[in-house]
């Protein structure tokens, strides 16, 4: 699994890093094991305490993740991107001549062919989920299918204390009873 993490990215020995103004955002590596005896919270638990210990090399590009810790060929893109946002800026801005951009706009314009973008954004005391690809990369039918098992595994998080071996089934259960 790989996390994008938003650092401030000016103590690491990237040249230039240090005149970088506002955040950056950096795709860092953890290996996540899945416990079957786990509970859902046992398993976020393991997946933080992962992100928190793998900051200490916010600095390692991309590719060198993928040269030196995968078996994935030269030029790998990563298939998946999901991106989330507590709340979507409502009005953009300008800095320095640079217009802002929303996260929605973000993940799919910056989708390379075969790639998936999943982006949630909380709207007040809702959630708005979006799936981006090319109809190459997925059909209508398996966006819908994805986002059926999204809003399912997002309601997991209220059974915080159900074993993973379980997970699976409560995900089936949890989209029979949506539809």
């Amino acid at each position: 699994m790989i996390l994008g993490q938003v650092v401030h990215g000016r103590g690491n020995s990237v040249l230039g890093a240090n005149t970088a103004i506002g955040p950056c955002l950096n795709h860092l590596p953890v290996q996540v094991r899945i416990e079957p005896d786990w509970t859902v919270e046992d398993f976020l638990h393991h997946v933080q305490v992962q992100q928190l210990e793998i900051t200490a090399h916010d600095g390692v590009s991309f590719d060198a993740i993928a040269e030196c810790c995968t078996g994935w060929q030269p030029g790998s893109k990563i298939a998946c991107l999901v991106h989330h946002q507590s709340e979507e800026a409502t009005e953009p801005f300008e800095l320095g001549g640079v217009r802002s951009s929303s996260g929605q706009e973000w993940t799919s314009s910056r989708l390379a062919h075969g790639q998936l973008g999943i982006i949630s954004v909380e709207q007040g005391s809702q959630l708005e989920l979006m799936v981006t690809a090319t109809e190459e990369t997925m059909d209508r039918g398996s966006v819908e299918f994805l986002l059926e098992k999204l809003i399912a595994t997002i309601h997991l998080s209220k059974l915080t204390q159900c074993r993973l071996a379980k997970v699976a089934s409560r995900i089936h259960i949890e989209i029979v009873a949506l539809s």
